[in-house]
């Protein structure tokens, strides 16, 4: 016969029999990667991070707010972008205002002699004759003449050539400065095949709305050692 102690023993071994058969082991899951956990920024939380932690264990000080941080990192990058777009800005506007550089050719055969009665000989390569010729010159509006060159050739000493630019003021009938700018050799002696210029320009501004501007070539005289192979004409514009 079972006795009341045999029951109670036999009822307390039977659910802790039930107990550990219903505790099924479990693997605990890793999680997902944490950049802040990774100390030494390999890309895996492993021993090394643990061995970093562990060296530095007992340690203290000044803890740091991450989230902080990076607020003050991305406010700095944004500043930086922003200064950088004004940079930006500032540099394209002085582009915009800097002059910018052009010039004009004019052939020896756009020039027309002042008299009918003129002897003279020109082509697209060159011009020679005596007394005056004139040529138109059209310039941007707003410009600046900076310059004015002639290929010229003189190989004798006893006549020379000029070229002119010349201005006026349509508006009022009267003359800009007489010349704007000038080149031209002299009797003194014949400097052979040159190229001349004057950069410093009178009334410089091409003011089209009420002047107009012309080109005058002089020659002393018709000889076929002295004449003109072109003029060019440069000017700065915004």
């Amino acid at each position: 016969m079972i006795t009341k102690k045999e029951l109670i023993i036999a009822l307390l071994t039977l659910c802790l029999t039930i107990t550990l058969f219903t505790l099924v082991p479990t693997k605990s899951s890793p999680g997902e990667y944490d950049p802040w956990i990774d100390v030494n920024d390999d890309g895996v939380i492993e021993l090394m991070d643990f061995y970093e932690l562990s060296a530095r264990f007992g340690t203290f000080g000044t803890p740091v707010n991450k989230t902080a941080l990076i607020l003050e990192l991305q406010t700095k990058i944004d500043s930086l972008n922003t200064s950088l777009t004004e940079l930006q800005s500032r540099m394209e506007a002085l582009e915009a205002r800097m002059p910018k550089e052009g010039c004009i050719s004019i052939s020896p055969a756009a020039f027309t002699p002042e008299l009918d009665t003129q002897t003279y000989h020109k082509n697209s390569g060159f011009l020679r004759g005596q007394g005056s010729f004139y040529t138109g010159v059209q310039l941007p509006n707003g410009a600046t003449v900076t310059r004015i060159t002639v290929l010229l050739e003189d190989v004798t000493n006893s006549g020379w050539v000029g070229v002119y630019l010349m201005g006026y003021n349509i508006t009022i009938d009267y003359p800009l400065t007489i010349p704007m700018a000038s080149v031209a050799t002299s009797e003194l002696g014949a400097p052979g095949e040159v190229m001349l210029y004057d950069d410093t320009i009178s009334d410089a501004i091409i003011d089209n709305r009420n002047c107009e501007y012309t080109l005058w070539a002089y020659f002393s005289k018709d000889d076929s050692s002295l004449f003109i192979r072109g003029v060019v004409l440069e000017y700065e514009y915004q």
